[in-house]
């Protein structure tokens, strides 16, 4: 998709550049092997030293024709999110 591309929703359907958008989407938090979002940085590894964890899981995403990602956990006034993004 191109970043001029023009969104709109109309009675249940999304649609982009004028043709029908379909969600194939998931949710995603990423949490080390053993680990959990109660550990500091509380679930949002989204940022650096992390980046491993969703390098290796957005290949698979995509994998899976995924093409809308729900995020859990980013925490939008610490951390750098930028790679993720």
């Amino acid at each position: 998709m191109k970043a001029s591309s023009q969104w709109k929703a109309d009675n249940y359907q999304i649609s982009v550049d004028g043709e029908p958008f379909f969600v194939k989407g998931v949710c995603y938090s990423p949490v080390p092997w053993g680990g959990n979002s109660n550990w500091q940085p509380y679930g949002d590894f989204f940022t650096p030293p992390w980046n491993p964890i969703w390098e290796r899981d957005l290949p698979k995403i995509r994998a899976l024709n995924m093409n809308v990602i729900r995020t859990y956990n980013i925490d939008n006034t610490t951390g750098d999110h930028s790679r993720f993004f």
